[in-house]
């Protein structure tokens, strides 16, 4: 009878699981890059779930139902690394990057003090100083997150505590906003409700016909909240929106924020990566 793998596994047990494994990544790399493979075997829910076994067995299960399991996992996952897969941002594969997180997971340590993490940790340290420099920062700070909707809300938290440093003890005592194009990330909406300022101080800026935000109109925004009372202190571009890819003019739109000295953030989750380029 099929032994269940054991916590730890002795060395045969190991080898025979890490090469099975590895095997399966690899054959599953070469169907992706056949263009005959599908990019989803997609069924309805109610019919995925007669091909999953998704009970939670008492004990554990052999190395030969371990790879079935993940057989049958990798056959039903929308494919991401193909090359006819064009549905998220997320498309495409890199195989050091796989690597590195498959070590990133073998070391399983924590980024919260460089005594857990020595090497992480400037590596961290490292990438950031290399962004800023990209960028063109000649002093800046930085902290890895976990993606753009995260990144967002971390941009506009640290706006507030600048803005309203008291807030972080006694909330809001008035009435505080920010500006977004109206192609912007939904994830603007989440972040002023999760720091409190609320989905109604969150002031949408018309676009152009290409998706980009129109300065003047956001200036115009500024200067009617302004006269309404209301303490502007975010303003939020976004390079690459995620229906039209639309660059937002990011120029104009720093020297507004120079001008009423309001903190100016850029959305990069989809576009940012053209900061690359030559072209940029």
């Amino acid at each position: 009878m099929p032994q269940e793998i054991s916590a730890q596994g002795n060395m045969t047990e190991q080898d025979e699981l890490l090469s099975k494994a590895f095997h399966l990544v690899n054959q599953y790399l070469e169907e992706n890059a056949d263009i005959a493979t599908p990019v989803v075997h997609y069924l309805k829910p109610e019919l995925l779930k007669n091909k999953l076994d998704l009970s939670i067995p008492d004990q554990g299960v052999s190395i030969d139902k371990f790879i079935t399991l993940l057989e049958t996992y990798l056959h039903y996952s929308v494919r991401t690394g193909h090359r006819q897969f064009f549905n998220q941002l997320f498309s495409g594969f890199n195989l050091p990057g796989f690597l590195g997180e498959v070590f990133a997971s073998l070391t399983n340590t924590s980024m919260a003090t460089y005594e857990i993490a020595p090497v992480a940790t400037l590596i961290e340290q490292s990438l950031i100083e290399e962004m800023n420099s990209w960028i063109g920062f000649e002093q800046g700070e930085g902290t890895f997150v976990t993606g753009g909707s995260n990144a967002n809300l971390v941009a506009m938290l640290c706006a507030r505590n600048k803005a309203f440093p008291e807030a972080k003890y006694q909330g809001f005592s008035q009435r505080s906003v920010v500006f977004v194009s109206d192609q912007a990330h939904y994830s603007f909406l989440k972040a002023a409700n999760v720091l409190g300022i609320g989905l109604n101080n969150v002031i949408k800026v018309k676009t152009d016909a290409k998706g980009s935000m129109i300065p003047a109109e956001l200036e115009t925004a500024i200067a009617s909240s302004l006269a309404s009372g209301h303490t502007p202190f975010f303003i939020a571009a976004t390079a690459g929106t995620t229906v039209l890819g639309a660059f937002d003019p990011l120029p104009e739109i720093a020297e507004i924020a120079k001008k009423y000295q309001l903190w100016f953030h850029v959305d990069g989750a989809w576009g940012g990566a053209a900061i690359f380029s030559d072209r940029a």
